[in-house]
């Protein structure tokens, strides 16, 4: 069953209408994931914000993510918005976007 927002995202190709649902920031921030990010990889993000529309945004950004593949367990990258990385074994400092987003990539 397809989720509600996928249709109503992926009904509007104007990227403005994206950055209005997504919010500019995470909007921005998703494209530069995208972008860096090869298509074949798998994610996971985290996030430390507790506002409820942001979290209900990053729920939605799986669906603005794909092709890429969120997967809990052992990801190829982990994308952190508005929050430290842990220091996680096995991964390295991949990208970072401003101040608040952070790409790490595992090592090979």
């Amino acid at each position: 069953m397809e989720h509600p927002l996928t249709g109503y995202l992926n009904s509007y190709a104007d990227s403005e209408n994206k950055r209005h649902i997504l919010g500019a920031e995470l909007y921005n921030f998703l494209i530069f994931c995208k972008v860096n990010i090869p298509q074949d990889a798998s994610y996971d993000y985290y996030s430390a914000t507790q506002d409820k529309k942001d979290n209900e945004a990053l729920v939605y950004a799986r669906y603005f993510l794909y092709p890429l593949r969120r997967i809990v367990s052992d990801p190829d990258y982990k994308i952190y918005y508005r929050s430290d990385p842990l220091n996680e074994s096995g991964y390295k400092l991949f990208k970072t976007f401003r101040d608040f987003g952070v790409i790490l990539k595992k090592e090979q």
